[in-house]
């Protein structure tokens, strides 16, 4: 999968490895994994009264970024879920989790988890 990196401009020290790490979601297809997701507005502390929280279990059938909106989708028919590329702060990986820190605005901050089963 190739990707414009003129969309993460705002954060270029992190280019590399935000379009590796991206593209490491394309040989997730095929698995299942569990998402953690948490949505904070205030920064990022996360803090219980600020933040909400979900969990689902997701059966992988396909991965593609828009280049429109700069919108990644890991998910099926049924169901999926969306982030941002170009707002990613920060991303930590291993082979079977990754944790993905989005700067929505100032004070609004999303924090994924996605863990392979």
């Amino acid at each position: 999968m190739l990707f414009d990196i003129h969309f993460m401009q705002n954060n270029p020290r992190n280019i590399s490895q935000i379009i590796e790490s991206v593209q490491t979601l394309e040989k997730w297809v095929g698995e299942y994994i569990a998402i953690d997701d948490w949505l904070c507005t205030s920064g990022r502390s996360y803090d219980r009264h600020q933040t909400r929280y979900g969990r689902m279990i997701l059966n992988v059938e396909e991965f593609f970024v828009r280049m429109s909106g700069a919108m990644a989708t890991l998910g099926n028919n049924d169901q999926c879920i969306e982030f941002k590329v170009d707002a990613i702060q920060s991303i930590e990986k291993t082979d079977s989790e990754m944790l993905i820190e989005i700067r929505l605005s100032e004070t609004i901050w999303r924090k994924i988890v996605l863990k392979k089963l």
